[in-house]
């Protein structure tokens, strides 16, 4: 995107391509963490991604010299997925398997309580740096 900006049509169906990518790369990311949440297979899940990171970025930002059709942008951010699961699965390799009764006892009851006071302080920087990936990535493409 960013060396197709000075040419002279307006740079806005790239724009619309790159947050159609954003957007489909950490829906699928974060679809695939609560996945292995809701499995106990994190340390599976995040073996996985490291497998995948590198081959399947790769492809994401060349698949546009191979392939020249509108579903570039979707098959990009399903292929950006495995590098942006990667920041999450750290913090989430540490979380003890009885989380849910500890967090209980603490007096977080209900699931929204739970995301509050547990998962959103843990998961905020990882979300964070999955973004900032996430957009570095749609600027290249």
């Amino acid at each position: 995107m960013i060396p197709l900006m000075g040419a002279a049509p307006p740079p806005y169906p790239l724009l619309a391509s790159g947050l159609i990518m954003i957007a489909i790369g950490l829906g699928v990311a974060c679809l695939l963490v609560a996945l292995a949440l809701a499995t106990r297979k994190s340390a599976m899940a995040s073996t996985f991604a490291l497998l995948m990171v590198l081959p399947a970025t790769a492809g994401a930002l060349l698949l546009p010299l191979f392939l020249d059709s509108s579903g570039v942008p979707v098959l990009q951010g399903i292929m950006l997925a495995p590098l942006l699961i990667l920041p999450f699965m750290l913090p989430l390799r540490t979380v003890q398997d009885n989380w849910v009764a500890t967090a209980r006892a603490l007096g977080a009851d209900t699931r929204s309580t739970r995301l509050r006071l547990l998962w959103w302080p843990l998961l905020k920087k990882p979300f964070l740096t999955s973004l900032v990936l996430a957009l570095a990535c749609g600027a290249l493409q």
